[in-house]
């Protein structure tokens, strides 16, 4: 991209040295949100990441910013939300006269500003978000500050797809190890039952499925009860 501005080179190098699975995945896109609203130069006055499913603002540069997203959200209207159901950038240039989004413009004005953007995070073809960038004056995004905001999209949506691909695979991760660690102590108390009630590995199974059942508690808990009552070896 050899027309870009220093100031956006620089915040999109900053982007690819984000090391995803570092930090928390929602610390990781506070990191790209105030990396985006630099690259902006002072044009902005805050920017936000919304996820599509569930729509709901991800993280956001100030509280401000994003209950101006919230309040988009509950009218179904505005730059961001018509950028993630049209895949297509989305702008309001003056709220006080905009006819696409009125009650959203009104919202706008309300909170001093008179700009905003709406840019879709797309990765594969698919919306997976939006970038939101809202400005104080009046025309605040022209040809630059949109060339800029569709750059910054693409960057910001490939760091997110990897960070969600990162902590969805380390989910799964942690859901498979809690399984495992789960069947282990079942084992262990079946044994333990087996031993002390002369029980077959069916019946000993079933008196742990009845006291789950019986307490209303997970059968892992009530595994772990019984292998917690054997006694250690004495030496």
């Amino acid at each position: 991209m050899p027309d870009e501005p220093p100031v956006l080179d620089e915040q999109l190098r900053a982007l690819s040295r984000l090391l995803i699975g570092t930090e928390p995945f929602e610390a990781t896109l506070q990191r790209i949100v105030e990396l985006a609203d630099r690259a902006f130069a002072g044009t902005a006055a805050g920017c936000s990441v919304t996820l599509a499913s569930p729509t709901r603002t991800a993280v956001a540069t100030n509280d401000a910013v994003r209950a101006i997203d919230v309040e988009e959200y509950a009218l179904r209207e505005g730059p961001c939300i018509a950028a993630m159901d049209t895949g297509e950038v989305q702008h309001i240039d003056d709220a006080g006269i905009d006819e696409r989004f009125p009650r959203f413009g009104a919202v706008l004005v309300r909170e001093h500003l008179c700009s905003a953007l709406g840019v879709p995070l797309v990765v594969g073809g698919a919306v997976i978000g939006a970038l939101n960038v809202y400005g104080v004056e009046v025309h605040a995004f022209r040809d630059r500050e949109l060339q800029v905001a569709r750059w910054v999209a693409d960057e910001v949506a490939v760091v997110l797809a990897n960070t969600r691909t990162f902590h969805d695979s380390a989910e799964r991760v942690r859901q498979l190890q809690e399984a495992l660690d789960t069947r282990v102590i079942i084992e262990q108390a079946k044994g333990v039952l087996m031993e002390r009630h002369r029980l077959s590995p069916g019946d000993a199974f079933a008196r742990l499925r009845e006291q789950s059942q019986r307490e209303n508690r997970k059968l892992r808990l009530v595994a772990a009860d019984v292998v917690g009552t054997v006694e250690p070896d004495r030496p």
